[in-house]
């Protein structure tokens, strides 16, 4: 190529000029891309414009004329975007090629699948297309947008970018370095990706773990039954008692011990059962508490207290004919004589 005339450093630093606009628009979009995205970008765009000196120098290597060479050259304007992990490239790219404002977005490079160059090199580009205004014109200009991860930058820093030129081939042994340096920190790359993938698997596992005991803890079992009761009454029950108990609380639609819980232990209910049994000389039971509190729950308080006082009405009459009768009753046998109970007959009205 003719010496570099003063109307063709014109020309191309005019391109320069328009190709900082547009840097500088992709740039932004990046920019914001990378702030709502952090945990997947630990390091800011990295942007360069090429100099009027590395844009002859390609000029010279690709045979390329001044009327041409903005078309040819598509890495005049660049921006580099440093990922985590190598399946967070195609991420990148999608946020890319979804943003409003880039207008297009095609892969130029893509060695993430197909290997490596003749050097080492495995870094995704893309070309984006933005709008971007100029000399009162809007235009559109291409940008390419370089995505790797942080095992790749690596490689761009310790491969000696000085032989990494179009116009010069490093020597045999150096590049047989680079590709060396390539495959182990693609060794990495790999790690790195099943390290994530592992990460996930256990916090999965333990997450499934934790709610499985969660629900274990939760479910209406006799011995789940038993052992709240042991723990808010300091008193035992049987295993036969549970599974009555139990039956009586799901045909109320209570199916979760948490939910039972807080209705036994419900303070105003309590008060309303111990109230309604004073009325008739009367004092609340274990058995009233795990029960009756479901019947002022599910009937309602108004009606709820009714069948209380026709339970204990009922209680007092035959507590009577027992004392008449010279003897003391217990409640269980009096329950079993007037056939008060209450998973059969305590049974929802309407």
């Amino acid at each position: 190529m003719a010496r570099l005339t003063k109307s063709n450093q014109k020309k191309i630093e005019k391109v320069r000029e328009q190709k900082q606009r547009t840097l500088d628009k992709v740039v932004s979009i990046l920019e914001d891309i990378c702030k709502d995205n952090k945990e997947i970008f630990k390091k800011k765009p990295d942007s360069r414009l090429k100099s009027l000196e590395s844009i002859v120098e390609k000029m010279k290597v690709i045979r390329c004329n001044i009327n041409a060479f903005q078309k040819h050259i598509e890495d005049i304007a660049g921006v580099r975007l440093t990922c985590c992990t190598i399946d967070e490239i195609q991420q990148v790219e999608d946020l890319i090629r979804n943003h409003p404002d880039i207008i297009d977005c095609k892969v130029i490079k893509d060695y993430g699948e197909n290997g490596v160059d003749e050097y080492g090199y495995r870094g995704h580009h893309l070309l984006v297309t933005v709008k971007v205004s100029y000399e009162n014109k809007t235009l559109r200009d291409r940008c390419e947008v370089q995505v790797r991860t942080l095992a790749q930058d690596l490689w761009a820093i310790l491969s000696h970018r000085d032989f990494y030129k179009v116009s010069s081939k490093p020597p045999q042994l150096v590049q047989q370095d680079m590709i060396t340096l390539s495959k182990l920190l693609e060794v990495v790359d790999n790690l790195a990706l099943s390290l994530k993938g592992r990460r996930k698997t256990e916090i999965d596992k333990e997450i499934r773990e934790k709610s499985e005991k969660l629900v274990k803890k939760d479910m209406l079992t006799p011995e789940n039954v038993q052992k709240l009761i042991s723990d808010k009454f300091q008193k035992e029950i049987s295993i036969d008692f549970a599974y009555q108990l139990i039956q009586y609380v799901l045909t109320n639609n209570i199916t979760s011990l948490k939910t039972y819980k807080t209705l036994i232990t419900n303070n105003k209910y309590q008060n309303i059962i111990k109230k309604i049994f004073k009325e008739f000389e009367l004092v609340p039971e274990l058995e009233d508490y795990l029960y009756d509190i479901i019947l002022l729950k599910s009937e309602g308080v108004s009606k709820g207290k009714k069948a209380l006082r026709e339970i204990a009405k009922g209680l007092q009459k035959e507590r009577l004919r027992a004392v008449e009768k010279g003897r003391v009753i217990p409640r269980e046998e009096l329950k079993r004589e007037t056939k008060i109970s209450r998973p059969d007959n305590m049974e929802k009205s309407g």
